[in-house]
């Protein structure tokens, strides 16, 4: 294994996650949500981690610092947020859960930050 590889190796690697939730300019819809990062480990893996959570401010931004071990070659990690809402209350009964993948490429230079911009919970339909 060269040096290149070592730092890949076994440690934790964090992302930085930005974004901001709307709902059709309805702020009250996107404050204080909980929003999720996760890691698919599925299959013969195990269960998916939980690497990171918070809850939205008042404009419906939120920010995550998602750590994770990851092995790579073998455990790359495979980010997806979960973010339980009612956006679409009054269309689908309820809450609804939005799952969204993310990118998984890990920078040799420690800067793994995704910036989501905005995401329109209603757009989404679900």
């Amino acid at each position: 294994m060269d040096d290149g590889d070592e730092k890949w190796s076994n440690k934790n690697d964090c992302f930085l996650i930005t974004g901001t939730l709307n709902c059709h300019n309805e702020t009250d819809l996107v404050v204080n949500i909980t929003v999720e990062c996760w890691d698919e480990d599925g299959g013969l893996r195990g269960d998916d981690d939980l690497m990171a959570s918070n809850l939205t401010n008042l404009d419906g931004g939120f920010i995550l610092t998602a750590c994770g071990p990851f092995d790579v070659g073998f455990d790359d990690p495979d980010p997806f947020l979960l973010v339980k809402h009612e956006c679409n209350r009054e269309h689908l009964n309820g809450t609804q859960t939005l799952r969204l993948p993310l990118n998984n490429q890990l920078r040799p230079d420690g800067v793994n930050e995704i910036h989501l911009g905005v995401i329109d919970l209603f757009a989404y339909g679900v």
